[in-house]
Parts: structure tokens; C-alpha cells; sequence
């Protein structure tokens, strides 16, 4: 398959991901690929994994995204993984759970520097907002952060205010 043709799959995948209905609740957060996952394919026993992306198309790095309910608060886990030896990048990863409506009911966002055949994994404890209904599906969106660090971080704050929600604690 020659490059272009591979370059016109990968997004017709990310579209298909892409899902417009909850994208439009998601405007804010520019130019990132979603994948979006209902929880009923959950289990409250074990870490709830969302589809591996890839934060540039042609290269091999991959963003993993794991979560799991804990007493009233979320546990997630972020991992990036750089498999190209030449190419770092700084990273976007932003995840709103949603409700049925696909509005965000909490969101994390995390934008860290990938260097070349490293492996990053943190974990964070988020806290939804007081009186936050459970939510019925996530969506983790991943991108690039051609603007290095920072990226994002005003539309964050801004939606951790509209939300009422605390900033996520790191474990």
C-alpha cells in the first residue's frame, strides 16, 4: 500500500471514530481524533481500556488510555508510547466522560513531551463534580501538540470552572 493510500485509510479510521454527535459537544478542544466508547462494555471490576490511537498517523507512537470507577472518583491511567528512535513530540490527550446526551460530565487533559523509545505511564485520581450524574460513555481524543507545551491547557481550565469540576490528583 503506498503512502497515500494508507495516509486516506487511517483517516477515513479516525472519522469513523470521530462520531459527530459527540464531537460537536467537544468543539473546544481543537483539531484532536476522538474515539468514543459507551461503558456498558465496562466491568466495575477491572480497568475499562479504550482503543489504542496513534497521536501522529504515520509514525510509531500510541497513546493508551485505561480507566476505572473507584468509590466516587475515576482512576486513569495514561501511557505514551514512542516507538520511533528519531521523532519526539510534545502530546495532547484530553478524555470527557459524557452522559447520555454526550455532554461532559468531567474531562482530563494531560499534554507531556514523548522522546524518542520511551515508554511514559502515569496514573491520576479525578474527582467528578458534586452531583455529577454517572456517565454512559467516554471519549479520549489525542493529538499532536505542535505548540509544544502548554497546548491546550486555557481550554482546560476553562472547562474545569464550566464543570465545577477539582483538577485531577496524580497517584
Amino acid at each position: 500500500m503506498d503512502l497515500s493510500a494508507l495516509k486516506a485509510l487511517s483517516l477515513a479510521i479516525n472519522l469513523a471514530h470521530n462520531d459527530p454527535t459527540v464531537v460537536k459537544h467537544l468543539a473546544e478542544w481543537k483539531d484532536y481524533a476522538w474515539t468514543h466508547m459507551e461503558l456498558i462494555n465496562c466491568s466495575s471490576s477491572t480497568a475499562c481500556v479504550v482503543p489504542r490511537q496513534r497521536w501522529d498517523w504515520h509514525r510509531k507512537q500510541w497513546v493508551d488510555f485505561a480507566f476505572q470507577p473507584d468509590g466516587g472518583k475515576t482512576i486513569v491511567t495514561l501511557t505514551l508510547t514512542d516507538d520511533d528512535p528519531t521523532d519526539d513530540d510534545f502530546v495532547c490527550v484530553t478524555a470527557a466522560f459524557l452522559d447520555f446526551d454526550s455532554n461532559p460530565l468531567f474531562v482530563f487533559h494531560q499534554n507531556w513531551h514523548a522522546s524518542p523509545g520511551q515508554v511514559v505511564s502515569r496514573r491520576f485520581s479525578i474527582s467528578a463534580p458534586a452531583g455529577a450524574a454517572s456517565p454512559h460513555s467516554v471519549a479520549v481524543g489525542s493529538k499532536q501538540c505542535r505548540n509544544g507545551p502548554g497546548e491546550d491547557d486555557d481550554v482546560y481550565r476553562k472547562a474545569l470552572k464550566r464543570l465545577s469540576q477539582p483538577p485531577p490528583q496524580p497517584l
